[in-house]
C-alpha cells in the first residue's frame, strides 16, 4: 500500500496541478540543417511537418520493425530534442549515427545536463499559459525569465506538459514552479496516474520486442502517408493485415491483488495478458496496470482470471 503522502500527491496531480522531477530520463538534441530530413528516415512521424513549435510522439525502430524507443520530439527554431523514460540515450545516438553519412546533422547526448520535469492536473495548462499571454496546449515555448526552459505539451502520465531546463538552474524553475502554486509531488504518485491514464514509457511498456501497433498509438505516433523509413515495410505490412497479436491496454487487478511487473495472467495454462506497469489508484483502493493483452482478451471488460481489461 502506498504511503499516505503518495495517495495525497495523487488527489493533487488529478484534481488540481503539480509537477514531478522525472528521473532515468533521457534527453538528445539534435542540431543541424538537415535534422528534420535525417530524423524523417528513421523514426515512425513526419518529422519534416514539424515546424518549430510544434511536437510529436514518435517510434525509432530498428530494421525489422522492432521498437527501440518511444520518444517525444520537441521542435525548437535551432534545434530539435528527443525526450524519453530510461537511460538509453547512448543506444539510440549509435543507432542513428550508423546512417549518418554526409547530413548536417549532430546528435548529443545531454541528459545530464538538462533537468526534465513533468506538470499534470487540471489547472496546469491556465497556470502554465498565464505565463506566456497564450494557450500551450498546441504548442512548445521558452519561458521569457528562464532562458533554457522549454515548455512543451505531451502525453507523459495523461495530458500535461514537459519542462527541460539547464540542471544549474534547477532552483530558479522550482521557485518559479511554487510562485505559480504548482507543488512538487511525489514520483510514485505520478506513476499511478500515469498506469491510471494508460500512458506507455519507453523501457517499461515500450521495449525492442514490440511492435508499433501494440502499443496502440497509431495515430499520435505512426504517419502512414509519410514514405519510405527504416523498419517501413513491418509497420505498412501489418497495417495492411489490419491488426496485431497483442495491443497495449489498462487492467484493473484482482481486489486484494498486489501485480507486479512481469507478472502474466493464463487461461488454461496459456499467457493471454503480461502486465508491464503497475501503479495504485486510491479512489477504488486497487491496484491498476498496463500490460498486453492477446485479441480476443482485449476489449473493454473483459475479465481475465479476476483481471478486467480497462
Amino acid at each position: 500500500m502506498p504511503e499516505a503522502s503518495s495517495s495525497r500527491d495523487y488527489h493533487q496531480l488529478k484534481t488540481a496541478s503539480g509537477v514531478v522531477r522525472l528521473t532515468d530520463h533521457s534527453v538528445i538534441r539534435l542540431t543541424g540543417e538537415d535534422r528534420h530530413a535525417f530524423l524523417h528516415n528513421y523514426c515512425t512521424a513526419d518529422t519534416k511537418k514539424l515546424v518549430a513549435g510544434k511536437g510529436a510522439e514518435a517510434f525509432i525502430l530498428n530494421p525489422k520493425g522492432k521498437c527501440l524507443a518511444f520518444v517525444n520530439l520537441l521542435a525548437l527554431e535551432d534545434e530539435m530534442l528527443m525526450s524519453f523514460h530510461g537511460g538509453t540515450a547512448d543506444e539510440i545516438i549509435a543507432h542513428l549515427d550508423k546512417y549518418l553519412i554526409r547530413e548536417d546533422v549532430e546528435l548529443l547526448d545531454v541528459s545530464d545536463q538538462k533537468t526534465t520535469w513533468f506538470v499534470a492536473g487540471p489547472e496546469a495548462e491556465s497556470k502554465l499559459s498565464n505565463q506566456f499571454g497564450e494557450a500551450l496546449s498546441k504548442q512548445v515555448a521558452r519561458h521569457a525569465d528562464i532562458k533554457s526552459l522549454v515548455v512543451a505539451a505531451a502525453e507523459v502520465a495523461g495530458f500535461g506538459y514537459l519542462l527541460i531546463g539547464d540542471s544549474d538552474r534547477d532552483a530558479g524553475v522550482e521557485t518559479w514552479l511554487s510562485g505559480l502554486e504548482i507543488p512538487v509531488c511525489d514520483p510514485d504518485a505520478l506513476h499511478s496516474l500515469r498506469v491510471e491514464n494508460v500512458t506507455p514509457w519507453n523501457g517499461l511498456d515500450v521495449t525492442v520486442d514490440n511492435l508499433p501497433q501494440e502499443v496502440d498509438r497509431d495515430e499520435k505516433a505512426i504517419s502512414f502517408d509519410k514514405g519510405c523509413y527504416l523498419g517501413q515495410e513491418t509497420v505498412a505490412r501489418l497495417d495492411a493485415i489490419g491488426r496485431v497479436n497483442w495491443l497495449l491496454r489498462g487492467f484493473l487487478a484482482p481486489s486484494g491483488h498486489e501485480p507486479q511487473a512481469g507478472d502474466s495472467v493464463q487461461v488454461d495454462g496459456k499467457p493471454v495478458a503480461r502486465i508491464t506497469s503497475v501503479g495504485f489508484d486510491p479512489n477504488q483502493d486497487r491496484w491498476l496496470a498496463i500490460g498486453y493483452a492477446k485479441r480476443g482478451f482485449e476489449k473493454a471488460g473483459c475479465e481475465i482470471d479476476g483481471w478486467v481489461v480497462r
